[in-house]
């Protein structure tokens, strides 16, 4: 209530979102279900991280660069891709 002028207030945006930001699991179903939503997050990490892998190694073996620049090599322009040849060696 806002005492200057009688009239009453309503919670800042912020005020009411902390209210409802974290809530303690309260029961055992509850910690069940946060494990396994937690599992099957990390599971889908685990897949991407394999999809992702796979990915770049089909892309090496092509030929084509996977990653930013090397010591000792060119990332040279070929064709419609970008490919690594050895550097020429420093003097």
């Amino acid at each position: 209530m806002n005492r200057e002028h009688g009239t009453v207030v309503p919670p800042s945006d912020v005020e009411r979102r902390d209210r409802f930001l974290w809530r303690h699991p309260r029961t055992f179903g509850d910690n069940i279900v946060g494990f396994v939503r937690a599992e099957a997050a990390a599971d889908y990490r685990r897949q991407v991280a394999r999809w992702t892998h796979d990915a770049m190694a089909r892309r090496a073996s092509a030929g084509y660069v996977t990653g930013g620049r090397v010591f000792g090599y060119d990332n040279v322009r070929v064709d419609a891709h970008v490919g690594r040849t050895q550097g020429a060696a420093m003097d």
